[in-house]
């Protein structure tokens, strides 16, 4: 199996399947799909509060989302990597704490309530600096031949981790209430260290140059020839001579006219 060939792809695999599990399994799917029950649990139960909060939280999630898109390659990949998990992980701390206080007071103290909701708008938007390059980090990580074997890699993750999140989550919460998000605190702790080992930054990388890092010096080959040929530097130089001058390469002496046309 091609995935397995090879320590540098290994390694592509390792990310392609982590990175969409990470992506599930950083609590947002209590946001995304149970967050009436997240509301209930810090004492907000009316329907029509919950329905406006919820189309609050769509609007910002559209906003911060453009936001997050204009910085992919001004910030880079892995900043906006660690920099969002680090994000995340504080507001679902301060989330945690102050909800685990809210229920402990009985729900009287509606300052803690806020604090929560500050916590989920603050993590949504953190969330999708990490989400929204996700896809693209995998088809720069993994060479052509493998990009279409990716994609699916991509989806077949999303589904596994989706039946964690339909059957679990809800149960869970149901259960463990507050403490259940102690569990998500965890796991993007994991997140964040594995990104920091794990995963190369790839923005102003040509695909050679992203090649070398996981394959070593051998993914260059090629190119180190051209460079050795001085084909790939200052060709404005070949323009300058005329068609009678030729060029010694190695032990040969060949033409201009050849090497423009090669």
């Amino acid at each position: 199996m091609e995935w397995l060939a090879t320590k540098g792809n290994r390694h592509r695999l390792l990310i392609a399947l982590y990175i969409l599990a990470m992506l599930q399994w950083s609590g947002n799917a209590l946001i995304s799909y149970y967050l009436a029950i997240v509301l209930h649990s810090i004492g907000i139960t009316n329907h029509k509060t919950q329905l406006i909060l919820n189309v609050c939280l769509s609007l910002w999630s559209f906003l911060s989302a453009c936001a997050a898109a204009l910085l992919i390659d001004k910030a880079g990949r892995c900043r906006l990597y660690l920099t969002g998990m680090v994000s995340m992980g504080v507001s679902y701390i301060i989330w945690t704490i102050c909800s685990a206080i809210n229920q402990e007071k009985d729900f009287k103290q509606k300052g803690y309530a806020a604090a929560v909701l500050l916590m989920i708008f603050i993590y949504t938007a953190c969330y999708h600096m990490v989400a929204h390059i996700s896809p693209t980090y995998i088809m720069e990580v993994v060479p052509y031949t493998l990009r279409a074997k990716a994609s699916m890699l991509y989806q077949l993750s999303s589904n596994l981790v989706g039946i964690y999140n339909a059957f679990v989550n809800p149960v869970a919460m149901g259960a463990l209430e507050w403490k259940y998000y102690i569990v998500w605190c965890v796991l993007i702790a994991v997140h964040l260290t594995f990104i920091y080992f794990f995963c190369p930054e790839t923005v102003g990388r040509a695909s050679e140059e992203v090649a070398e890092i996981f394959d070593g010096p051998d993914a260059l080959s090629g190119v180190n020839a051209i460079r050795v040929m001085r084909l790939d530097t200052h060709p404005e130089n070949a323009l300058e001579l005329s068609d009678q001058e030729a060029v010694e390469i190695g032990k040969d002496v060949i033409p201009v006219q050849q090497i423009e046309k090669a």
